[in-house]
């Protein structure tokens, strides 16, 4: 396992750390690593909000546009075709 040394951390979130820890019965490492994962799950669902935003827009954008399952098919197997290329493309590169 890795270590990780931050350092400049004020005494006040030391305290608010050490705090939580001992109510949870948790050693202040384990608090810390709770607590950063816990902002990296934050992180990711905002991510994910902004990422679901986007794809609103998007299907709002083309609201109104259905393919038959047929022009669906042919679509794919174009777009299918068209990432094959490009992947060869960058293969020979």
């Amino acid at each position: 396992m890795a270590d990780i040394l931050v350092r400049d951390v004020s005494e006040n979130l030391k305290r608010e750390l050490s705090d939580e820890a001992k109510r949870a019965g948790r050693s202040l490492s384990e608090e810390i690593k709770i607590q950063v994962r816990k902002g990296l799950n934050v992180t990711r669902l905002e991510d994910g909000a902004k990422a679901g935003s986007t794809l609103s827009q998007l299907r709002s954008a083309f609201t109104g546009f259905a393919l038959s399952d047929e022009e669906h098919r042919e679509f794919m197997s174009a777009t299918d075709e068209a990432r094959r290329k490009e992947a060869e493309r960058r293969g020979s590169e």
